[in-house]
């Protein structure tokens, strides 16, 4: 088998969307990874109302399936704005009064909070505002793991809606883990990240820790 392809949701999508139907094998084929890491994907992406499987009838023995994208999934697919997003951010990060950049930020902040808060009960612990943030990213196209089998609950942000930026500066993502803090209202902090080369960004929450909400936001250099 040929070595493993760390591929996006983005691009294992769209793979799935240039077939219109495939199965199990033909993925695994395509992008070269297991059969059991195609189907947890395809898991994911079905809970998320991505992905739809249907039954292929008129073969004999075990029943078999294929996969299919969901009208919500055509999200992942719309227009692009990486050009506009870096050449407003190379001026917001060139100005040149500190205290203006840094209001400017923290506006950028505030706003991005505002977007998604409503989708969110502030009653609800962790694990439910977990699951309600994840639903509110699936929906703007956004596929985000949550994974609470160790001590602390991990968000994983396999398709960054920021890659290109992320991977030019650092700085986008500590704005994007401040911004997660104040939705969760709990301490996040960035364990694994796109700019140091790896295939995933991945947050970690420690609700045991002492929570910043956004009046002491940190200044952007």
């Amino acid at each position: 088998m040929a070595a493993p392809v760390h591929l996006g949701d983005t691009q294992f999508l769209e793979e799935i969307r240039k077939r219109q139907s495939v199965t199990v094998k033909q993925l695994t084929a395509v992008i070269g990874i297991t059969e059991n890491a195609v189907r947890h994907r395809l898991n994911r992406y079905q809970e998320m109302g991505l992905v739809e499987r249907q039954e292929i009838r008129g073969r004999r023995g075990r029943p078999s399936h294929s996969y299919t994208l969901t009208a919500k999934a055509g999200k992942f697919f719309g227009s692009k704005y990486t050009d506009l997003a870096i050449a407003l951010w190379n001026q917001v990060k060139g100005l040149e009064y500190e205290d203006v950049r840094n209001q400017l930020m923290q506006r950028i902040e505030r706003e991005l909070v505002e977007r998604y808060r409503n989708d969110l009960s502030r009653d609800a612990d962790i694990s439910q505002r977990l699951l309600r943030f994840q639903q509110s990213m699936a929906d703007r196209g956004i596929a985000i793991e949550i994974d609470e089998r160790g001590e602390y609950p991990v968000m994983r942000e396999h398709d960054c809606p920021y890659a290109e930026l992320a991977t030019r500066d650092r700085s986008i993502c500590e704005i994007e883990s401040r911004v997660f803090q104040e939705l969760l209202e709990t301490p996040v902090h960035i364990s694994q990240c796109r700019f140091d080369g790896c295939d995933y960004c991945e947050f970690q929450m420690k609700p045991d820790t002492n929570y910043v909400d956004s009046d002491t936001l940190i200044p952007i250099s």
